[in-house]
């Protein structure tokens, strides 16, 4: 069973789902989405902005509504990571890949949760109309670089976290008779010319 909720102006909603609902996620420089079409039964109230939760593992805002003359809602929504696509200039010393998220956060409102110690002091550092993700992954390349530690930026249902791959290691086997399904794609078409 699943539990779709928008919030609309403080109002919560449960609508009436049509056909999927489709979370998809990336390990790096990409927000989680969300989409899924719903029936507006004339009672329903829906705008950009609105806040979506999808059973505590996806909790957004909509950017984007189609609809049609049949009453049905097609809604994008997007985590807060979203927001780091915006571009800034960022000039820093002295500081961790987690004490840069925490001060882009601060920045931006943006909520935060675990932000596990990335324990590399980047020393000096100019970052010029760059996204914040890009900004953020620089930071964490160079961390790896220097301290052969992977760390992930991820929404955590509302929340910005940061953790090393290494704590999220569970002792859990997928296979193919464990697993349901997945769909995996690979392309070198998105920056060739």
């Amino acid at each position: 069973m699943y539990e779709l909720i928008i919030n609309h102006n403080g109002i919560v909603q449960q609508p009436v789902v049509l056909d999927d609902i489709v979370w998809s996620t990336e390990r790096k420089g990409q927000p989680g989405k969300l989409t899924f079409s719903v029936y507006n039964d004339g009672n329903l109230k829906v705008d950009e902005g609105d806040h979506v939760s999808f059973n505590d593992i996806f909790y957004g805002f909509i950017f984007k509504r189609n609809w049609n003359k049949d009453k049905i809602i097609s809604i994008t929504a997007y985590d807060q990571l979203r927001y780091l696509k915006n571009k800034d200039t960022y000039i820093y010393k002295n500081k961790t890949a987690t004490e840069l998220v925490k001060m882009i956060a601060d920045d931006f409102n943006l909520n935060v949760g675990t932000l596990e110690n990335t324990g590399y002091k980047i020393e000096k550092r100019v970052e010029d109309g760059e996204t914040l993700f890009d900004i953020i992954l620089n930071a964490l390349d160079l961390t790896l670089q220097n301290k052969k530690k992977m760390f992930v930026l991820y929404d955590d249902y509302g929340k910005l976290t940061l953790k090393d791959i290494e704590s999220m290691k569970v002792n859990l086997l997928i296979d193919e008779i464990s697993g349901e399904n997945f769909n995996f794609s690979s392309s070198i078409d998105g920056s060739t010319y």
